[in-house]
């Protein structure tokens, strides 16, 4: 009996963990902050910092969305914000294309919607 040739577009169990581990994390995110989630992704969709925003895929952005979220707890100015925005969009679209994307207008917008969902009471 021969062995079983893996496909190459099967995936290692420890890759679909992890996958599924960072999609329930990402929807925690979104129903944990619900109008902050929401208010962030539309500025990104709207400032388009990737050059991905064709229009009609409003919810391109939802993913970096809920990675940034959590780490705006941590940041205490607009500064911080756009080290995170640059990061993240490293990590999800690779240096070459993340590293060179304008983030401060994108950065001032996030750092104010995170400031006000903290007031709110």
């Amino acid at each position: 009996m021969e062995p079983k040739d893996q496909s190459a577009d099967e995936w290692p169990p420890e890759v679909i963990e992890k996958v599924n581990r960072d999609r329930v994390a990402r929807e925690a995110v979104r129903e944990r902050l619900p109008s902050l989630f929401a208010a962030v992704s539309e500025a990104m969709f709207r400032h388009d910092p990737i050059g991905i925003n064709f229009g009609d895929n409003t919810d391109e952005y939802d993913a970096e969305a809920t990675t940034v979220l959590p780490r705006l707890r941590a940041c205490e100015s607009v500064d911080e914000v756009e080290k995170v925005l640059r990061e993240e969009f490293c990590r999800w679209f690779g240096a070459d294309i993340g590293g060179r994307a304008p983030y401060g207008p994108l950065a001032k917008e996030v750092w104010r919607l995170w400031r006000e969902s903290q007031a709110e009471p």
